[in-house]
């Protein structure tokens, strides 16, 4: 196997990921697509994408992309790994070859730990996990979605501020004590990125919340929900999520989002707002 790793993609490569992705999906009945993205990782000059490539015809020399891994790691804690194999080229080794470098390559940017991103009907994930070791359970995230319909204005005297250089030291005050995170390198990835949208909610000149959009072709996903501590439990979350939903009524897109089993208070509220579970993922860490 050919192996390249790299720390961002060319379009074609993009075309033969997505491509290798379908056929997994269509074998394994998954849905968790991977993020073919580096904007959000703390170091972006850090390897995150390995492909694996044999030769598709001795004669022609042309290579066939087999097995792809992906690392996404926002903060120095975790590297969290999406990786799938061509269902004809299982149990070759691909995947544990382009896991190791990953792992190598992980130590090397100071990230802690490996968490493994499996759904749960994943045979060829389920078993590749029994054979890693000192593997332990961590969460497991629901992806929900909402399809569009009425949603109720704002409350009187709350308003939306765009994120923006202006407006960033007040987004990071909430976002960072909410995440435990830096976060900053995050922030401008938000205010560059053309699909990618921040927001602050803010009530009588103060920052009770902010969030994130990011506006794909299908969906809208929202992200980065976060209420001010001495705010919560007044329903501001609540109308965060509906800021989202205006959104998704606006473009005509259904609004999805992740949310952690660790984290009941957030999956209830999502639940009351008529978001239903999609399809779920488990997070496995090992210490590297």
């Amino acid at each position: 196997m050919l192996s390249i790793k790299k720390n961002c993609l060319t379009e074609a490569e993009k075309a033969e990921i997505t491509a290798l992705q379908d056929d997994c999906f269509r074998e394994d009945g998954l849905q968790n697509a991977v993020f073919l993205s580096n904007e959000l990782n703390v170091d972006r000059t850090a390897p995150c994408f390995y492909l694996g490539y044999v030769k598709a015809e001795e004669k022609s020399g042309e290579e066939k992309l087999v097995s792809f891994l992906s690392v996404f790691f926002p903060t120095k804690e975790d590297g969290e790994i999406v990786a799938f194999t061509h269902p004809g080229f299982r149990r070759q080794g691909y995947f544990t070859a382009l896991c190791q470098e990953a792992v190598e390559d992980l130590r090397r940017t100071g990230i802690g730990r490996a968490v493994f991103a499996v759904e749960p009907q994943s045979r060829s994930g389920t078993a590749v996990l029994t054979r890693i070791p000192e593997t332990q359970w961590l969460r497991t995230e629901y992806r929900m979605e909402h399809g569009p319909g009425p949603v109720p204005p704002l409350r009187e005297g709350v308003h939306v501020l765009s994120l923006t250089q202006e407006t960033k030291a007040e987004y990071l005050t909430v976002s960072r004590k909410a995440f435990s995170e830096e976060g900053g390198s995050i922030v401008d990835a938000v205010i560059d990125s053309p699909t990618r949208r921040g927001y602050l909610l803010c009530r009588e000149g103060k920052t009770v919340g902010v969030f994130d959009l990011d506006v794909e072709e299908r969906q809208i996903f929202l992200y980065g929900v976060a209420v001010a501590e001495q705010f919560r439990c007044r329903g501001y979350g609540r109308e965060i999520v509906n800021c989202a939903l205006r959104e998704g009524v606006r473009l005509g897109l259904p609004v999805v989002l992740d949310v952690d089993s660790d984290n009941p208070p957030a999956l209830h509220l999502y639940r009351s707002c008529g978001f239903r579970s999609v399809f779920e993922v488990g997070y496995y860490g090992k210490i590297i």
